[in-house]
């Protein structure tokens, strides 16, 4: 069980009405990043632009990083970070 999954049964099992558990599990939900490798003209090395995805409201932010992975071929790889923790995990990557 992730330390996400964790706090959310904690925070089910608490005093706090419905709302407010709604309201807390959304606010450390995870968020997505994309991560792009960008070689400007004139330069050697590709800057590396990271592309956050986290609509918390419709709960799809993952599928659309997923999506934007697969359809763009300069997207390196697809982190996703915990924001109860702050933890990166990569869940895809292109070499």
């Amino acid at each position: 069980m992730s330390e996400f999954e964790a706090m959310k049964k904690r925070v089910r099992n608490s005093a706090l009405n419905e709302l407010e558990q709604e309201r807390l599990i959304n606010y450390f939900s995870p968020i997505y990043y994309v991560e792009f490798e960008v070689t400007l003209p004139g330069e050697l090395f590709p800057r590396i632009e990271r592309v956050g995805y986290y609509d918390k409201t419709h709960n799809r932010h993952k599928k659309e990083a997923l999506e934007i992975f697969e359809r763009i071929p300069s997207a390196k790889r697809v982190i996703e970070k915990c924001m109860y923790t702050g933890k990166e995990k990569i869940i895809k990557e292109r070499s």
